[in-house]
């Protein structure tokens, strides 16, 4: 698996003219580490931004996480599985993974080559760690708000992932806004960024007020 916090300085360019502190945070990749390995650095980056909040000027309660791909799985679960002191208090997740023991998911040509990775182990020899890195098994009752984003045509992560992250945030009572876009592959086109960017903008202002 590969990966860069470079990858979304652009999105960061964006939130910061809008007025927000964007901080990219690195992590480890699989196959080198295993969950939760990814998890659990991107936690103790953002405990120690948060720790030095004042060096950063930022006000540590009104946090969010974002991020695509990867990135969304683990801004998913910020806001679901980290400690109540660091918890995203809402989340932008864009084309992230949301349930790793869904059969679609694990039949799917592409994820069969790397989620396997992130556990060293099949399903059937590690469902304890498959349900504990998904974020849909950490949805407690009034979760954050959720904006999720997913391409009706990613080849890469089944939309499937985002309508079932939405269904679980919706039972729990949390508040779900969520975009399905049609003809739109794992990764977006200009225009449909662009058209998100706005969109995911307006609902970090209205829940970050």
């Amino acid at each position: 698996m590969s990966g860069d916090p470079s990858h979304m300085h652009p999105v960061a360019d964006v939130l910061a003219s809008a007025g927000f502190a964007a901080f990219c945070m690195p992590y480890r990749l699989a196959p080198a580490v295993r969950h939760p390995v990814p998890a659990q650095d991107l936690f103790d980056g953002v405990r120690a931004v948060l720790a030095d909040a004042d060096r950063w000027a930022i006000d540590a309660g009104r946090r969010a996480s974002l991020g695509n791909s990867a990135g969304g799985h683990l801004a998913a679960m910020l806001g679901l599985a980290a400690p109540e002191e660091i918890r995203s208090r809402c989340v932008v997740d864009l084309c992230g993974v949301s349930d790793v023991r869904d059969e679609e998911l694990r039949n799917h040509p592409v994820c069969q080559s790397f989620v396997p990775l992130l556990f060293g182990a099949s399903f059937d020899e590690a469902p304890e760690l498959y349900s504990d890195a998904s974020p849909v098994c950490h949805v407690r009752p009034s979760p954050p708000p959720f904006f999720l984003a997913h391409g009706l045509a990613d080849s890469i992560v089944p939309a499937s992932q985002s309508r079932l992250l939405a269904q679980a945030l919706e039972h729990a009572g949390g508040e779900v806004e969520i975009h399905l876009l049609p003809g739109e592959d794992h990764a977006f086109s200009p225009q449909a960024w662009q058209s998100l960017e706005s969109l995911f903008l307006d609902f970090l202002k209205r829940h970050l007020a």
